[in-house]
């Protein structure tokens, strides 16, 4: 055979089986392969799916044969598919089907989810955006929530770090604008041109996901919240781990792996890669499991409230030989403690967070404390007044008809629902006859809530008050409080920069001092009442060069500035470990620790009180306790980022301290000197309760207060105890 009539051969035969194959694929299309797949003893055939009010034709459950229905309130019936994902839903071609696909796999992404959860039907119907009502506008609402902007966090860290001059936001993970037009935070800079992603001929791409532009600041603040803070907010995913999560809506209304894979019934979803809920389906009924995927750093209020103590890295108490089975993610284990009662009685979170706590109320706020509205007494009352409650009018009602997409009793007209301090109304907490009772929106368990209103004890102690005391104040039990932040960053390798998800020069690594649980010291929060101050982040910076040297003067380097006074710094937070077992009066009153002072020795005179560390002698630019919050004068020693909130003073510590004289003999919280503490003290200066002092320290009389039999006051509410709506 000449070799002229070989390649003919040749490309007949390359005909032959394209037409072959092109035959076969003609006949058996890749979709036939996934019906086959789920079951072998059905014919394949194409599913359609027709919606003529949007002139929409779904051809997408073809493929998709064996996906989960999202939710009951979007069943594929009503909404077909691309009117959330887009798509090409005619089409039985993968690739022609994908084309258009709003967010890829993800159309709650927050770049996409006005097109998609806040588009509006071709009649005029809003779906979940461009409502009059906020409350039904969660595509309007969640972009400008705090865990969509981290506005404050950046804020706080920027400020610490000299990176600006104002506690106001300037910054936030993308770009967002208030609805009114009149607040605009842009996203957070990048540290150089080098840290900016590259694009065509090597050029820095500076615009964020909105086509906002990204400024440059040669801000350390910026490149260390960019590597380390910025992988948990509403922008951002986490691809597998115990920290796994979708950005957007799917962050917390879809549940996950920690493989972040798809474990449904859809074959053609079995091998896609992460991230993706273990299954196509939305919820409502978000577990602390899924609040923990975040909520993990920082305070982990996730971690208390169910006792969770991460282990500084020891990962004892071992297991079967291994390390502690119960893992965090970035390979921390944790020990078990005491949790939260709440936590302990069978409530998640979202059972005491409104829907205005997480998604916002469309505003642009600037600390989560501005955005949180739920508080203890809204639930609990204080010794004074009992919650407030607010009777239900109309069908139309956030109330009612928030309810039904929870796993709660109906509301109706004529209930009466708990309000927070807002007004924002609690729809899981109404009155039952002379009872109030809390229904978990995750289970719908009926939980009757204690009200102390009137009730004996230390709530109605002189200074002990709601207006005067946080209530977890005392009822914090423990909480997690990490000493000494020291943060190295090396110029010249890489570190993972999660916003622009690239790597880029700039690496960090933090190590800390040590890592302790307890009883957290005592100040006063921005309200100026008494809370808990928990450290973080008392920032030691590092700077390295590419050889691993250290750049003067940044040699465990601490910020300073007349804004907020050093980078040593304790805020005042709510632990979320809370009990109904409270410390003793002398736990507080005689503790130096719990005050403020850090744990030391010596009398609290000025001048005369030791704490037992001091970092100056280990080599660290400043010689008070990194648990000092104070000296014993009430002199400041640490920063503060929360405006407003401070130590106690000296005055405020002589006042807490006098208590101790009274408490060797008056022990209990019902005591009657406590109910007008200041006129029991004239009283002790006179010459009768002198003897009795000299007579008590002889041995002559026993002057301990046997408290009564405890008679608590049962309340009942009153017909008045309403709120307008």
């Amino acid at each position: 055979m000449t070799r002229k009539a070989l390649m003919i051969c040749s490309l007949l035969s390359i005909l032959l089986l394209t037409l072959i194959w092109a035959s076969y694929k003609a006949m058996n299309p890749e979709w036939t392969q996934y019906q086959k797949a789920w079951d072998q003893t059905k014919k394949p055939a194409i599913v359609e799916v027709r919606i003529p009010q949007w002139n929409v034709v779904d051809r997408c459950p073809t493929c998709h044969i064996g996906l989960e229905e999202i939710s009951s309130a979007h069943p594929v019936e009503a909404f077909g598919c691309t009117i959330c994902h887009g798509g090409d839903g005619r089409s039985l071609d993968k690739e022609a089907a994908h084309a258009g696909l709003l967010g890829a796999q993800n159309p709650s992404r927050l770049d996409v989810v006005d097109r998609t959860c806040g588009r509006t039907a071709p009649d005029g119907a809003a779906c979940h955006g461009g409502r009059t009502d906020l409350h039904r506008s969660q595509t309007e609402r969640v972009p400008r929530a705090l865990m969509a902007t981290m506005a404050g966090v950046i804020a706080s860290l920027r400020v610490v770090w000299n990176a600006q001059d104002t506690m106001e936001p300037r910054f936030a993970s993308q770009t967002v604008e208030s609805l009114d037009g009149k607040k605009r935070l842009d996203p957070v800079p990048f540290f150089g041109p080098a840290q900016a992603p590259k694009g065509p001929n090597n050029r820095p791409e500076l615009e964020d996901r909105t086509g906002h532009p990204i400024s440059i600041s040669g801000q350390w603040a910026d490149d260390q919240w960019r590597k380390f803070c910025s992988r948990c907010h509403l922008w951002n995913v986490r691809e597998e781990g115990h920290s796994v999560h979708g950005e957007g809506c799917v962050a917390c209304h879809v549940s996950y792996s920690d493989d972040g894979r798809y474990h449904g019934g859809d074959v053609t979803l079995k091998q896609a890669a992460p991230v993706r809920g273990a299954k196509h389906r939305l919820t409502t009924a978000m577990e602390v499991s899924q609040c923990q995927r975040c909520h993990n750093r920082s305070t982990r209020i996730a971690l208390n409230y169910q006792g969770l103590m991460e282990s500084d890295g020891y990962g004892t108490p071992y297991h079967q030989g291994e390390m502690n089975a119960t893992r965090l993610s970035g390979g921390r284990t944790a020990y078990h403690l005491a949790p939260d009662v709440h936590f302990e009685k069978g409530l998640h979170c979202i059972d005491c967070h409104t829907g205005n706590d997480a998604m916002g109320d469309g505003k642009i706020y600037d600390r989560m404390r501005d955005q949180v509205e739920v508080a203890c007494p809204d639930c609990h009352g204080t010794f004074e007044a009992p919650p407030e409650l607010h009777q239900i009018e109309d069908e139309g009602e956030y109330s009612v008809w928030a309810a039904r997409y929870l796993n709660i009793p109906p509301n109706r007209p004529g209930d009466r629902v708990a309000l927070t301090g807002r007004k924002g109304v609690l729809i899981n907490v109404r009155q039952e006859g002379t009872d109030l009772v809390l229904y978990s929106k995750v289970d719908g368990s009926r939980h009757r809530i204690s009200v102390i209103t009137g009730k004996s004890g230390a709530h109605g102690i002189t200074g002990h008050s709601s207006s005067n005391m946080e209530c977890y104040a005392c009822h914090t039990s423990w909480a997690p409080q990490c000493y000494g932040c020291h943060d190295y960053r090396q110029e010249d390798a890489l570190h993972y920069d999660a916003q622009a998800r690239v790597p880029s020069p700039g690496l960090w690594l933090e190590t800390r001092d040590y890592y302790r649980f307890g009883r957290p010291a005592l100040g006063r929060n921005s309200r100026n009442k008494v809370a808990p101050f928990i450290p973080g982040c008392q920032v030691l910076f590092n700077a390295l060069n590419s050889d691993g040297n250290l750049i003067e003067p940044f040699n465990r380097f601490v910020f300073r500035g007349e804004l907020y006074g050093n980078g040593i710094i304790s805020t005042p937070g709510f632990p979320h470990t809370v009990r109904t077992e409270v410390p003793g009066c002398h736990e507080c009153h005689a503790d130096p620790k719990r005050l403020g002072l850090g744990d030391g020795v010596g009398s609290w005179k000025p001048g005369e009180f030791v704490t037992l560390s001091d970092p100056g002698a280990e080599g660290l630019p400043f010689r008070y306790s990194l648990e000092a919050l104070a000296d014993s004068e009430g002199r400041p020693n640490q920063g503060q980022s929360h405006l407003g909130a401070r130590p106690f003073d000296g005055g405020e510590l002589r006042r807490i301290f006098a208590v101790n004289r009274c408490l060797v003999c008056h022990r209990s919280e019902l005591d009657p000197i406590y109910s007008d503490f200041r006129k029991s003290l004239e009283e002790a200066l006179k010459p009768k309760h002198k003897q009795l002092e000299d007579d008590f320290l002889a041995g002559k009389t026993d002057m301990r207060f046997i408290p009564p039999d405890p008679t608590e006051a049962v309340w009942e509410p009153e017909e008045s105890q309403q709120a307008s709506p």
